[in-house]
């Protein structure tokens, strides 16, 4: 897949030195820079296989605090860490629900 290109450039998640780290890093520019400009950011990320659940939330948080998101996306992503639940609907199926801790 990484030779014949198949993923998306900005995928971070099980490549080679690419890093969660780095989408938080890539959004916190991409949000700067729309400061500057006075546009908006949007960004969607979500990771929820096994290694979602190894990641630890508060330092998450904490470090996306440390890079100076504040507001409502560093309160997005804390709701979103605790006490959600979710499910994948594909047109003829649907997963269990799953509830985010």
């Amino acid at each position: 897949m990484e030779t014949n290109k198949l993923l998306n450039k900005f995928q971070s998640g099980f490549r080679k030195h690419q890093y969660t780290t780095d989408q938080i890093l890539r959004l916190a520019d991409e949000a700067h820079q729309a400061m500057h400009t006075k546009q908006s950011t949007l960004a969607i990320m979500l990771d929820l296989e096994k290694a979602f659940d190894l990641v630890w939330h508060r330092g998450l948080l904490y470090t996306m605090e440390k890079l100076g998101l504040k507001g409502n996306i560093l309160q997005f992503v804390a709701d979103f860490l605790s006490n959600r639940t979710i499910q994948c609907i594909q047109p003829l199926s649907a997963t269990e629900w799953y509830t985010t801790r």
